[in-house]
């Protein structure tokens, strides 16, 4: 087994690595599964940092630095941690909001918002390209512009009224 594995030094050839590699990626497929997809895919600033925490954990287990068994179960650990504080904050709205945070409002009735711009360096060419890219042309037709917590702006369009004639 260690001809093809190795053990756990950073002496390992070339084969060994390429194992480690195959074996690795087939548990990190089981440990995002465990942590949710979700997890991997909206990539809030609570899922970001699982990513590189994994990631980075696993990297190790494919060279030889750190125990292979460990680093594996370090990465367990970590995906339950996530999938244990994202049940927390579907349980309690307070806990949301500090694991996830909250969107904050770049734009509401036609006043921008500049103090949340300024604290996302979002700039007005920024907020003008979610504009168009929602199919709109001018400011002027949104009602709301939001920064989620992914990084995306959000925009809700202004209710457009037909009167009767």
């Amino acid at each position: 087994m260690s001809q093809w594995f190795g053990s756990d030094t950073a002496d390992l050839n070339s084969i060994q690595m390429m194992v480690r590699a195959v074996i690795t990626f087939l548990l990190a497929l089981i440990i995002i599964r465990l942590a949710g997809i979700r997890s991997f895919g909206s990539k809030s600033a609570f899922d970001v940092v699982l990513s590189i925490t994994v990631g980075s954990v696993l990297s190790r287990a494919i060279t030889g630095h750190h125990s292979f068994i460990g680093c594996i179960t370090a990465s367990a650990v970590l995906a339950l941690m996530h999938r244990f504080f994202a049940m927390m904050s579907f349980s309690s709205e307070k806990m949301a909001k500090v694991i996830k945070g909250e969107p904050d409002v770049l734009l509401k009735n036609d006043r921008v918002h500049w103090k949340n711009m300024k604290r996302h360096n979002v700039t007005m060419d920024d907020l003008m390209q979610s504009v168009r890219k929602k199919g709109f042309m001018k400011l002027e037709e949104i009602d709301e512009a939001l920064f989620e917590t992914d990084g995306k702006i959000s925009l809700i369009p202004k209710v457009k009224r037909v009167l009767p004639t």
